[in-house]
């Protein structure tokens, strides 16, 4: 794999991969993400096959301006526009009725893509040059912890040449992938928690927002396990006190254990693993109310 972090050539050397089908690795603030053409079904095989993620998982495209999500998508609310204004480019993603340029094998056979604008200047360089949105789920081998910088990427997949390049940009600065808000017409119900809060959102649009309770997979990051190190995590009410054990609270609230935070959850997932047996994470009253960590935590957890 090539890395680059902001050679102009490099950068016109990456599209022009991208335009034949190539997988690149771009930053972003949330995560960085294995990205391909997202109109090009062949390449975007590739990106399932790379990362051992089943075909019913739908991905999430990525774009550069307001008018390329309404361009990719359609009978969008009028809310929309209020949430692209507020918050993008950021860690927000909106699912809509998808136009019918995005092939089935983005939305896995869904009616809707999710959509978001990335917060980073390399990635949004990169979207202006293609001509095209690009598909790109974190870039991480599937189920695992997912990579906040370009180590984590080299840590699961060596020196793969099914992926052509990687974009460095240092550590992201959000460290958890974005909220996901499937929007209606009369309502915007929240998929995935994250950065942006269901508050933020419900005061910026007229509609109710709320969380979504079903089982039915709707976006990315619902129907399997993820974010999850190779030693087990657990979420407790106390400490465990044994040299096995890596105890966590959020900010180290607790005395006794290390800190845990969206920033560094992945990244300290990884460095547990090859120092401890298992992970417990003390459960603290701001951990419960910060949905989005809460999220990845549980999904970690979860069999």
């Amino acid at each position: 794999m090539k890395i680059i972090n902001n050679n102009k050539e490099f950068l016109s050397e990456f599209v022009d991969k991208l335009k034949e089908g190539e997988l690149i690795v771009i930053p972003t603030e949330t995560v960085y993400g294995l990205a391909a053409n997202a109109l090009n079904p062949i390449a975007i095989k590739k990106i399932f096959e790379v990362k051992g993620r089943p075909q019913d998982n739908p991905l999430i495209i990525h774009t550069f301006s307001k008018e390329e999500v309404y361009k990719f998508t359609k009978n969008q609310p009028e809310y929309v526009n209020s949430l692209i204004d507020k918050f993008m480019p950021g860690p927000l993603t909106l699912v809509l009725e998808k136009s019918e340029i995005i092939p089935e094998i983005i939305t896995a056979g869904l009616e809707t893509v999710g959509i978001r604008i990335p917060n980073n200047q390399k990635t949004l360089e990169l979207l202006k040059l293609t001509g095209f949105p690009l598909a790109a789920p974190s870039a991480n081998k599937s189920g695992r912890p997912s990579p906040t910088s370009v180590s984590h990427i080299i840590d699961d997949y060596g020196e793969n040449n099914q992926i052509y390049g990687i974009i460095d940009d240092g550590d992201c600065k959000v460290g958890i992938e974005s909220t996901i808000l499937k929007c209606d017409d009369n309502k915007a119900i929240i998929l995935r928690p994250g950065n942006i809060t269901k508050e933020e959102i419900q005061d910026t649009i007229g509609v109710k927002v709320v969380d979504y309770i079903g089982k039915k997979t709707l976006s990315p990051g619902m129907k399997y396990k993820h974010y999850s190190p190779s030693i087990p995590v657990l979420l407790t009410d106390n400490i465990i006190y044994n040299l096995e054990t890596l105890n966590l609270s959020f900010n180290a609230e607790i005395e006794d254990t290390s800190w845990l935070n969206e920033q560094n959850v992945y990244s300290v997932f990884r460095d547990a693993e090859k120092k401890f047996k298992q992970i417990n994470i003390v459960k603290t009253e701001s951990l419960l109310q910060n949905k989005g960590l809460l999220n990845r935590i549980l999904k970690a957890i979860e069999n």
